[in-house]
């Protein structure tokens, strides 16, 4: 009785946590001053999807919405002036200086499932990222981050400004 209680609570929890999910009619996405860990998956269906989760006291999760056609998520502070460090090959960031500093998965968890040929635009932040194939990409990293994108099939706009590294595959564009 008390397994079929619990497997009950177990699909309750996990029904509420798909729910939170978005969903856009949109090939476009925009990530500006976002902290935490992002997993962008491509090819999958007609839509964008982002599900964020984590954050706590310490962190404001990012808003999404869609402007015109481009699903934004935006950091609700500047991440500019933050301090980022690497131990044991794990970023660990502050945000302001007297905070602690913490582990990027502790912030912000974003997953995106994104339609084949994605454009993907990132502003700022302090993250680490796992991007699939794009259709084309403007990236400007200013602060620290480890972006790991697939192939680019059009055109692609790259750039660091900070401790960060980028890394793609083939670009066509």
């Amino acid at each position: 009785m008390i397994r079929a209680a619990t497997a009950a609570s177990l699909l309750v929890l996990a029904t509420a946590a798909a729910a939170d999910a978005q969903s856009f009619n949109s090939d476009k996405l925009y990530v500006k001053d976002v902290v935490g860990v992002i997993t962008v998956e491509t090819g999958v269906g007609d839509e964008i999807v982002v599900d964020i989760e984590g954050g706590g006291d310490f962190y404001e999760l990012p808003k999404i919405h869609l402007d015109g056609d481009r699903v934004e998520i935006l950091g609700r502070q500047r991440v500019r002036y933050s301090n980022c460090r690497t131990r044991n090959g794990e970023a660990e960031v502050r945000l302001r200086r007297r905070d602690d500093y913490r582990d990027l998965d502790a912030f912000a968890r974003i997953t995106v499932t994104a339609p084949e040929g994605l454009f993907l635009e990132i502003s700022n932040g302090l993250m680490q990222a796992d991007v699939g194939d794009l259709g084309g990409a403007d990236i400007g990293l200013g602060g620290c981050a480890d972006i790991r994108i697939g192939d680019i099939n059009g055109p692609a706009d790259l750039s660091i400004n900070g401790s960060g590294d980028l890394y793609a595959g083939d670009i066509a564009g």
